[in-house]
């Protein structure tokens, strides 16, 4: 009896079927992500992920423009402030250890 080897992306195809954004690597070097309706090739030679969730954390904000320590969400960075004297917050977005945005909230 012979085995069968699972498809080079197997786990990737099964993570797509329910649900999950697919990005491919770009010749550039970066990575795309590819529109849920599209069909995918699955090529052995091209890199494909599960697109990666930002990893997002919050610091207060003070008079004085400094900034203080980051936090998961925004109940510890208010509650982790002792004094409650921010003047307001700024949510951090990064993926792939990369910026992606900054804004106030």
């Amino acid at each position: 009896m012979t085995t069968k080897t699972p498809h080079k992306h197997a786990a990737l195809i099964i993570q797509w079927a329910t649900g999950e954004t697919i990005q491919y690597m770009s010749i550039g070097g970066k990575w795309i992500d590819i529109p849920d309706c599209t069909y995918i090739p699955w090529h052995d030679n091209v890199a494909y992920r599960v697109k990666p969730e930002p990893i997002i954390k919050y610091c207060n904000v003070y008079e004085n423009a400094s900034v203080g320590s980051s936090f998961d969400d925004i109940p510890e960075a208010k509650r982790r402030d002792p004094d409650l004297n921010a003047i307001g917050m700024i949510k951090i977005e990064f993926i792939d250890g990369k910026l992606l945005s900054v804004s106030m909230v």
